[in-house]
């Protein structure tokens, strides 16, 4: 009986289809280097289809090893960024329209139950051939990713990860160099003035630690007039940061000279600081790049964001799933990659085309 595995895409064979070089390509599938992002989906995508169209040729001869998987991708964390989210799997799902899988979204509600999440998590796994997981830690979640794998159930942790977890590997940045990239941004736009910063905390994501060790060793070590101010927000809303930043802004005598976001509830944060008076006054850096950070740094109300490249995670969550099942001959690169940086002077053509809303685009 012939075998119906699609053959391996070489990096010969993507660095001619793209027009980039080999040794671009070896970074890209390795994360050996930082490469501009435009690049690495362009190298992304040209692997993908190179990957589908040898799937096209080998339609219709028969083979008792492949059968059609059902990959599942349970999201709980601020409502845009689980948006952007289902963006990027929307995005990557023509990309594997050749491979015989079914990609299926389900997200969390706000605010966040333990008990209802295992439950979801526990349900979206039946008939599931592997759950791409994004959602924050707890020993109860931890013991529902062991025991889904102990069914063999394969789990990729994507743009975060679970301590103690038993999954094939977690994809996405480098949280702590995130951490670090903030307070060095804050600290140089600051420069030798003595004064406070406010880092602002939200739910028990394992992103959230490494990012908070890396903005407190960065101006520990390399910012002493700089002090850090902690406020914690349960979860990541609006309201909620709104709330608690506007009570920690008026039990000080002092402004903040600014403000590190580590988690959601961007315009809250942009809200609050609006209602002190304080616009274009406080220093403003947080995460992930949508729609709404993308209005506050235009108008001036944020000064950068640090994000990360979801279509490129996504796709690369998805392949690992692949080379599991023995679908790709690949093996996937679970080395965390390097954090982007987003100023309103470098946002851009792409970023136009990814947020069409914003620009007038249907």
């Amino acid at each position: 009986m012939t075998s119906t595995r699609a053959k391996k895409a070489t990096l010969k064979d993507v660095a001619k289809t793209a027009g980039v070089s080999i040794a671009t390509v070896d970074r890209v599938m390795n994360n050996r280097a930082k490469v501009r992002p435009e690049t690495k989906r362009l190298i992304l995508d040209t692997y993908q289809k190179l990957l589908s169209t040898s799937a096209m040729e080998l339609k219709g001869q028969p083979s008792t090893s492949v059968r059609a998987l059902r990959f599942d991708f349970v999201l709980e964390s601020s409502k845009p960024f689980v948006d952007s989210i289902i963006a990027s799997v929307r995005h990557n799902a023509p990309l594997f329209k050749d491979f015989d899988i079914s990609l299926h979204t389900h997200e969390v509600p706000v605010p966040f139950v333990l008990e209802e999440f295992t439950r979801r998590l526990d349900m979206a796994s039946k008939g599931s051939d592997g759950i791409v997981l994004v959602c924050r830690e707890d020993p109860a979640i931890t013991a529902c990713v062991n025991a889904l794998s102990k069914r063999g159930v394969p789990v990729v942790c994507l743009t975060t990860d679970i301590a103690d977890a038993v999954r094939l590997g977690y994809v996405g940045i480098n949280h702590v160099s995130a951490g670090k990239t903030a307070g060095s941004l804050l600290g140089q736009f600051i420069g030798s003035q003595s004064g406070e910063l406010i880092l602002l905390l939200t739910g028990s994501f394992r992103c959230q630690y490494e990012r908070e060790l890396g903005f407190r060793s960065i101006i520990r070590e390399a910012y002493p007039n700089l002090s850090v101010r902690e406020v914690y927000a349960s979860q990541e809303t609006n309201d909620d940061c709104f709330a608690n930043l506007t009570h920690a802004f008026k039990t000080t005598a002092n402004k903040p000279l600014g403000i590190y976001n580590t988690g959601g509830g961007t315009r809250g944060v942009a809200n609050a600081i609006t209602s002190m008076g304080w616009d274009h006054k406080v220093l403003f850096v947080g995460h992930e790049l949508n729609d709404t950070s993308l209005e506050l740094m235009t108008t001036n109300r944020m000064t950068a964001v640090i994000g990360q490249d979801t279509k490129s995670e996504v796709a690369i969550a998805i392949n690992a799933l692949l080379h599991h099942h023995k679908i790709t001959s690949t093996p996937p690169s679970f080395t965390p990659t390097a954090p982007l940086v987003f100023l309103k002077e470098n946002i851009g053509p792409l970023i136009s085309d990814s947020f069409p809303m914003f620009y007038g685009k249907p």
